[in-house]
């Protein structure tokens, strides 16, 4: 959907707010074109102005179908900050998982792969370096989101997989954390909790070592 035309109009680049408004007038007009074809959700990748259209129309009643509002990398901070977690919302509208990308696509030979293309030098490109894509998922899942990764080459893949281990290596849920922390007695609200992944990542682990003490033996061991 190209906004294009209406920043001519405007002879300027539409403001927030008058691409929220825009997008609120234009989005039904698709909504239509799905249900007519008997599509009736649809996950959302685009930015926080999508967001907030579609938060707008389901304020307003106005949202026909149920949307699944991913988060991008760059608006990772802001999602965090606000507590947002994966699962929020309602049946119509709700928090999405964060989506990353890792590599490019086949047919650009861009696509991340442990050998060169046939009949090419390279072996396409890491859009996101492992050290980054690591730190990237540890803040989402330690804030309670989700994460779904774009990898098409089988070292995107590789390294994908990695980082998702080592996620899971740190032993807990985000909600057998939060319980963990209740039986720890350690008071600290989803936005400090955050601001801790983001900026302190030895204290953030020393909470976690914290919290799973205070598991009992069974849960313990499980995580």
């Amino acid at each position: 959907m190209s906004l294009a035309p209406f920043a001519a109009l405007a002879g300027a680049a539409p403001s927030p707010i008058v691409l929220v408004a825009l997008l609120v007038c234009l989005i039904p007009t698709t909504i239509g074109a799905l249900l007519s074809v008997g599509l009736t959700s649809i996950t959302d990748i685009d930015g926080e102005d999508a967001r907030a259209a579609y938060a707008e129309m389901h304020t307003d009643g106005a949202l026909r179908l149920r949307v699944t509002k991913c988060t991008r990398d760059p608006d990772l901070e802001l999602a965090v900050a606000e507590g947002r977690r994966s699962g929020q919302g309602d049946d119509v509208f709700r928090v999405g998982p964060v989506k990353f990308f890792s590599d490019g696509a086949l047919g650009s030979h861009t696509a991340h792969m442990t050998e060169p293309f046939i009949g090419h030098e390279g072996c396409g490109i890491a859009a996101m370096p492992y050290d980054l894509l690591l730190e990237r998922t540890l803040l989402a899942a330690r804030s309670g989101l989700d994460v779904v990764t774009h990898a098409i080459g089988d070292e995107a893949n590789r390294l994908v997989l990695d980082a998702f281990e080592a996620v899971r290596a740190e032993g807990l849920t985000y909600g057998q954390f939060i319980h963990a922390l209740k039986l720890a007695n350690i008071d600290l609200d989803r936005k400090v909790l955050a601001d801790i992944a983001m900026h302190e990542a030895e204290a953030f682990s020393a909470i976690i070592a914290q919290a799973k003490a205070a598991l009992p033996k069974e849960d313990a061991k499980a995580a």
